[in-house]
């Protein structure tokens, strides 16, 4: 059985905030839906997401011009390496050859899922399908980058000297610091842009599923079968609600209730969990309201 904890008091979704280039508040108010059928909310955020996708096919395009002038200059690139007393040149050509076409396998991957996220945003009208891959991979490039520019500093790596070899040298090494610079101006924010989607559409349906308020909303009435005074009933119309959510929504719900191992735990069980912790803050509620009552009596 997995332990959980639970704040009683957390009843208000937050958007994660940092330095962005959102007006996180301003979105974090709107509806759901809004964020796409309001032109100037689309227009924004669009705006984004399409720099975003300029700055990935960019990058494609540097390596795959690095990549053929690579192969194209092969003979001049490994004279270059034994003047600079490189011991076997041919075999460290072929080595940082693989690793331009790692990169380059790399970012193609970037550009094709997140076009293809796009193509389902416009689909589904909706900016929670941008994909998670994208940002994420331009994260671990960023780090990578980061990590390296250490490393040349540390080890005092003659970055001059790369530039004589070949010019292709010193593009791979412009690239570390271009991956920091979108991923800290464009991605993140793109990545912002997903979570308020996502975030919103949880709140709406949690409100519909009667996860802020004792009683469901009307317009979301079970059969005339169901009892809706009856707290099973309720408790079963909170539960099927809960099953219709994504399993990034159920993350998100028990990261704000503060769940732990949640990550791990299967989809049913982590519902029924968060179903506990409902009926646990709805008990407590109850009991201030009693004992609010009682003082008020005794008051009197």
């Amino acid at each position: 059985m997995n332990n959980h904890e639970s704040n009683s008091n957390n009843t208000s979704f937050k958007i994660n905030k940092g330095l962005y280039f959102l007006n996180i508040e301003k979105y974090s108010k709107k509806k759901y839906s809004d964020l796409w059928e309001d032109v100037s909310n689309r227009k924004v955020f669009l705006t984004w997401i399409f720099v975003f996708l300029a700055s990935i096919i960019i990058i494609n395009a540097l390596s795959i011009i690095s990549l053929s002038s690579f192969v194209i200059d092969k003979n001049t690139i490994i004279n270059n390496l034994d003047i600079r007393g490189v011991q076997n040149p041919a075999a460290s050509w072929r080595i940082d050859l693989i690793s331009i076409c790692i990169d380059l396998i790399f970012q193609l991957v970037i550009l094709v899922s997140l076009i293809f996220s796009i193509f389902n945003c416009f689909k589904n009208k909706s900016f929670k399908f941008i994909s998670f891959l994208p940002t994420m991979f331009v994260f671990i490039e960023a780090i990578y980058g980061f990590v390296d520019a250490i490393r040349y500093a540390i080890f005092q790596i003659n970055i001059v000297g790369l530039f004589e070899v070949h010019w292709v040298y010193g593009l791979n090494f412009s690239m570390m610091f271009v991956y920091i610079i979108i991923w800290f101006c464009i991605s993140r924010n793109v990545s912002l842009i997903r979570n308020i989607s996502i975030q919103l559409e949880m709140k709406e349906k949690l409100v519909n599923s009667n996860f802020y308020y004792n009683q469901p909303n009307e317009e979301n009435k079970p059969n005339s079968e169901i009892d809706l005074n009856s707290e099973e009933d309720k408790n079963n119309v909170f539960y099927s609600r809960m099953k219709e959510l994504s399993r990034d929504q159920l993350n998100e719900i028990a990261k704000q209730l503060s769940i732990s191992g949640y990550e791990t735990m299967p989809s049913e069980e982590l519902i029924k969990i968060i179903s506990d912790i409902r009926n646990m803050q709805k008990q407590d509620s109850k009991e201030k309201e009693i004992k609010i009552e009682e003082n008020d009596n005794k008051q009197n």
